[in-house]
């Protein structure tokens, strides 16, 4: 299978089941914006326009997430500088072939988006330029994996929207009725938990995840060999999925499913759809994004409104890990061939203030990337759990940022599937793996 196919499925099931932001929901930031203010965030221009000569227009390639939240802030960039913003969003899947095309083609793009797993390849085909002379020193005022998952050879390459990383949800109502206070701190303990409370009959099964051969696999994974204390590539470069805690983690995905304390659906179900069933109010535990928050609590499709809790993913006894999880996410990146470099830069930085930070995270559940918003304390009062957020990302890691990644996590995926179906034992899986992407 080809790269750009293997990459299209790869993003495949991530877009079905996209949890879509309307344009009305962000054509209401005015009133929104205002709100932001009353927390002590300024939506008012705090920097010095560029003085270079405008360009007629500007033209951004964005994926549908987050192409109505552009269209919305570009209008209000619209009225303050004169300059019109094309914006062209299409699915996820379909962006990535969209930005290499025009880009390849000539064709005249200032702003694209940059998923985290993208960027070394787009680095690698001269796409994008460095924006160190633009971030300057705000660098330091970010939360540090949104920027460094995003910097290559001490270059950075796109600007964070949100940051976003797997968090752990538990059904509190669910664990009170088992006798529980509070949630399990690793996985030796949820997997007790688990069983205790199917025998209670309080759950078909204590945890759900979203284990379809998909990228959201390969998150889950890599989270999980992070909290063994692993990775999935050494210093030297080598792939070692098939070593130590590669092993290990993949040996606990399928003795849970074999045990019944995972929901065997799970090897069926995306990291989207995998929401959809823990809103149902069947299971206790849930490892998901953070647009997850907002699903939960929707009651127009959950029957779990009010009752889910958030804390941090738990680690594992065996590894003596306080916990773990994997980032990912999108920046905007300005591209190599654009001729209003500084323009683009005006808007990605206007786009990306800590004001509109808030209307994202108020409307899609994205977390901040500016640090001090999970500390102003009228952000914290209207958001309590951010804090909890925030400590998240301590433990968590990112997945290579790799030229051709997209064929790399495609064939990890096949294998570690194999392994969940009760194909093949996870050490042959994982070892058959190594194999392959040693040669690619």
């Amino acid at each position: 299978m080809s790269q750009e196919k293997r990459r299209a499925q790869t993003g495949r099931n991530r877009n079905k089941e996209e949890m879509m932001v309307t344009r009305r929901q962000f054509l209401v930031s005015a009133s929104a914006l205002a709100g932001s203010v009353g927390m002590g965030l300024h939506s008012s221009r705090a920097w010095a326009a560029p003085t270079s000569p405008k360009p007629s227009k500007l033209v951004a390639i964005v994926t549908s997430t987050y192409g109505p939240a552009l269209e919305a802030f570009a209008k209000e960039w619209t009225k303050q500088t004169g300059i019109p913003v094309e914006v062209i969003s299409q699915s996820y899947d379909t962006t990535y072939t969209k930005i290499v095309t025009a880009l390849a083609g000539g064709s005249a793009t200032d702003i694209v988006i940059v998923d985290s797993i993208w960027t070394a390849g787009f680095v690698q085909a001269g796409f994008l330029q460095p924006l160190n002379g633009f971030v300057g020193s705000a660098t330091k005022d970010l939360v540090p994996v949104s920027i460094d998952q995003r910097t290559i050879d001490g270059k950075v390459y796109s600007m964070p929207i949100s940051n976003e990383a797997k968090f752990f949800y538990y059904n509190a109502d669910i664990l009170k009725a088992g006798g529980y206070n509070t949630p399990p701190r690793t996985w030796e303990e949820a997997a007790k938990i688990s069983q205790d409370l199917k025998d209670k009959k309080l759950v078909k099964h204590g945890t759900i995840w979203g284990w379809q051969q998909s990228e959201g696999l390969i998150c889950d994974y890599v989270a999980l060999v992070n909290g063994l204390g692993g990775k999935l590539i050494d210093d030297g470069g080598k792939w070692i999925v098939n070593q130590g805690p590669g092993v290990k983690a993949l040996e606990f995905m399928v003795d849970q499913l074999k045990s019944g304390g995972a929901d065997p659906s799970s090897i069926s179900l995306s990291d989207r759809q995998v929401v959809d069933s823990f809103s149902a109010g069947e299971h206790a535990f849930l490892m998901s994004w953070s647009f997850a928050l907002g699903a939960l609590n929707n009651p127009k499709n959950s029957k779990v409104v009010d009752k889910v809790k958030l804390d941090l993913v738990p680690g594992f006894a065996s590894a003596g890990t306080t916990s773990t999880s994997v980032v990912g996410g999108s920046g905007f990146g300005v591209t190599a061939t654009t001729k209003a470099a500084d323009w683009a830069w005006d808007l990605i930085q206007f786009a990306t203030d800590r004001t509109r930070q808030i209307e994202i995270f108020k409307i899609r559940s994205n977390v901040p990337v500016w640090k001090e918003l999970y500390t102003n304390p009228a952000v914290v009062k209207e958001y309590p759990y951010i804090s909890q957020m925030e400590r998240q990302f301590e433990y968590a890691t990112w997945r290579p940022n790799i030229q051709n990644y997209a064929e790399l996590s495609g064939v990890l995926q096949l294998q570690i599937h194999k392994a969940l179906s009760g194909q093949v034992s996870p050490q042959a899986a994982l070892d058959q793996a190594a194999t392959e992407m040693a040669k690619l």
